[in-house]
């Protein structure tokens, strides 16, 4: 006697067709540096002063030989030549913000303050209440070490894990909030208007954040030899193209830009296994200018 399969047992369930809100969850965020070789070992020893207390192995913050990066053709996406002078003299869009206890704070500000030949102050912005936002509490300054990459500055905390936040200056806050919400299915909390944090992932003593900081005082432009990649366990490419258009530059890795024309790189890391042989390959093709970290 033979029995016949119902077709409803046949079909996969919801389950295993679709990818789950966590997997598709914004999982790691990183920086992607694109130098001249001969530039990353003067740059590499310089910035590890200011990334020793959060990134003494260079996880977060990766620099790479420009002869890789995905920003070599961004041209044609952002028309960058272009630009106007007083755009290539604005204000760098990306910055990295540095929180520190109070020693560390004070040996790694002493550093920025006896290399003033290296370190440029380029940018401050107010501190506000956050219950009165009409009251400045402070100022923070922001420091350049070259045009082409991120403004960086430190700043000191009184209690808790230390933070590395990736920070992106916008002139349309609202826009960029609703962008990132939907690109990365994180909420964006807000801490006073026109400011916002995204809480990407925490760690033994930090947290790695990236928030949106409304700018409207200054001459805003990408980041030129600098992007942020955002890492996700499950990349669901066609959710993400209703969002921002996408274009793939290698099988795992996929470029994009923001509203204001910052570049995005997108990508998926799979299972842990995937990521483990990832590693050993990347350390396998490394050059000793060039430090690789997925």
């Amino acid at each position: 006697m033979s029995f016949k399969k119902d077709p409803t047992e046949l079909r996969p369930t919801r389950k295993e067709t679709s990818l789950t809100r966590k997997e598709t969850n914004l999982y790691l965020c990183k920086a992607d540096i694109f130098l001249p070789r001969t530039e990353i070992p003067a740059t590499r020893k310089h910035l590890e002063k200011i990334l020793n207390h959060v990134d003494p192995g260079w996880k977060f913050i990766r620099i790479r030989d420009n002869e890789s990066s995905p920003l070599n053709t961004i041209d044609k996406h952002l028309n960058l030549s272009n630009q106007t002078d007083n755009e290539e003299s604005g204000v760098q869009a990306l910055s990295v913000i540095i929180f520190l206890n109070e020693v560390q704070y004070q040996e790694v500000l002493g550093t920025i303050h006896n290399e003033t030949e290296i370190w440029q102050l380029r940018h401050t912005t107010k501190l506000l209440n956050n219950i009165d936002s009409s009251t400045v509490i402070g100022c923070m300054d922001f420091y350049e070490y070259s045009p082409d990459l991120p403004l960086w500055t430190i700043s000191p905390k009184h209690f808790g894990s230390k933070v590395l936040r990736f920070n992106i200056f916008v002139k349309d806050f609202e826009k960029m909030r609703e962008y990132y919400e939907r690109l990365t299915l994180q909420q964006c909390h807000f801490v006073r208007k026109g400011f916002g944090i995204f809480k990407v992932h925490s760690y033994p003593g930090l947290e790695v954040q990236i928030s949106l900081k409304s700018e409207l005082n200054a001459e805003l432009r990408p980041t030129k030899s600098a992007v942020l990649r955002l890492k996700f366990r499950k990349l669901d490419v066609a959710r993400c193209n209703f969002v921002s258009i996408l274009e793939q530059i290698n099988p795992q890795v996929w470029r994009t830009n923001d509203p204001e024309g910052n570049v995005i790189l997108l990508e998926e890391i799979g299972n842990g296994s995937h990521d483990k042989r990832t590693k050993r390959r990347s350390k396998c093709e490394a050059t000793k200018e060039e430090l690789v970290f997925v």
